[in-house]
This record gives C-alpha cells, structure tokens and sequence, in this order.
C-alpha cells in the first residue's frame, strides 16, 4: 500500500491517505485490491505478480458493481482500475471502458452531479458537513475526468 500512496495516490488523489490497509480492506474489498494490485505495478521481486492478482481483479469489480451496499468505495476503485488500465493481450478484452462507465453511473445515481450532499438520492440520512460536499464534487470531477478520457 505504500508503494500505492507514494508513486500513484498524488497522480489521482480520491482516497484518504489516513486510512490503513485493514481500514479499506473494512471498507470495500475491491478498493483494497485495487491499490494493492495498483501497487504492484512496479514490484521488481515478482514481475508476474500485476498478471496474476489483475486476472482476479476484473470479477471482483463486477460483483462489487452489483452490491448495493456502499457505492462511493466501489467508484473509487472503478476510477483507479480505469486510470491505472489492467494488462491485457486484447482491446476486445479490456474492460476499462465498461468499468469507466460503471463508475459514472453509479456515481449519477447516488446523486454526485448535483451539489451539496445528494440527500434527495440516499435512503439514509447523509451528513450535512462541508467536507462531506467537497468529498462528493471532487469524486463526481474525478468521473467526469475519467469518462472524458475514454469518452463514456
């Protein structure tokens, strides 16, 4: 996870770089392996390793995709599956551009394009802080960044 933070989190900054890896792990598994497959990118003892964990990676995000639990970890992994792209020996195979997708509409459908705290999508009550709204309108700029790059 440190190799995450220190070479890509400052390129894409949308996590709390406070949090641990027990911390996302708790949050969202796919998050958690998101960055650690992210991470490895560049993991000189084992060049196989981004193969192996990233063939893994892709069903575990489309079953995150179809839980309905906690949907603003699980854009945030899509949106780091799609600016870090996972190998692949095919533009048929790559599902970067699904996963970009994925990650827009999820983002719409909790409310993220509309400022303030998106309370008129969520069936809990949301926490009404400021941080919480620059939180959401810097995630929803960090979708719309990604989909322009892949024109979703």
């Amino acid at each position: 996870m440190t190799r995450f933070f220190t070479q890509y989190h400052p390129l894409f900054p949308i996590l709390d770089a406070s949090l641990g890896p027990n911390d996302y792990y708790e949050l969202c598994p796919l998050l958690f392996w998101t960055i650690i497959v992210i991470g490895s990118r560049r993991y000189a003892e084992d060049p196989n390793v981004l193969e192996k964990s990233s063939q893994l990676i892709t069903p575990l995000a489309f079953s995150s995709m179809a839980l309905r639990s906690s949907p603003i970890p699980v854009i945030q992994g899509l949106l780091l599956l799609c600016t870090w792209r996972l190998p692949t020996n095919s533009m048929y195979k790559d599902m970067t551009y699904m996963m970009c997708g994925s990650a827009v509409h999820l983002a719409t459908q909790i409310g993220l394009h509309i400022s303030g705290v998106g309370q008129d999508f969520a069936r809990m009550p949301v926490k009404k802080d400021q941080d919480q709204k620059v939180f959401r309108a810097r995630l929803w700029l960090c979708c719309v960044i990604v989909s322009i790059r892949y024109g979703v």
